[in-house]
C-alpha cells in the first residue's frame, strides 16, 4: 500500500510530443527572441519573465498547451544534442 506521491495536475498532464519539426523550429526561434529581448537568466537559460513569455508565445503560435516544465525539458534535450 504505497503512498501516491503524484499530484492530480501531474497525473493529468499529457506528455509533450515534438513530432512536427516546425514546433522545434518555432521553439528555437522564440528562445532566441527572448534572449535578444534581454530575458536571459544569469545562471539559467531564460529569466522567469522569459519562460513566461515563451510559454504564451509558443501556445499562440502552435496551439500546443505546453507548460514551462515541458519546454524546459525540450531546451535540455536540444542542449545535450548540440553539445560539442
Amino acid at each position: 500500500m504505497g503512498k501516491n506521491t503524484t499530484s492530480n495536475s501531474e497525473a493529468n498532464k499529457t506528455r509533450a510530443v515534438w513530432g512536427d519539426p516546425s514546433w522545434t523550429t518555432t521553439f528555437c526561434n522564440l528562445c532566441v527572441e527572448e534572449v535578444e529581448s534581454g530575458n536571459k537568466g544569469i545562471f539559467a537559460a531564460l529569466s522567469a519573465k522569459g519562460w513566461s513569455n515563451l510559454v504564451i508565445k509558443f501556445c499562440d503560435e502552435t496551439s500546443l498547451n505546453y507548460d514551462k516544465e515541458q519546454l524546459k525539458c525540450r531546451w535540455d534535450v536540444l542542449k545535450a544534442d548540440w553539445k560539442v
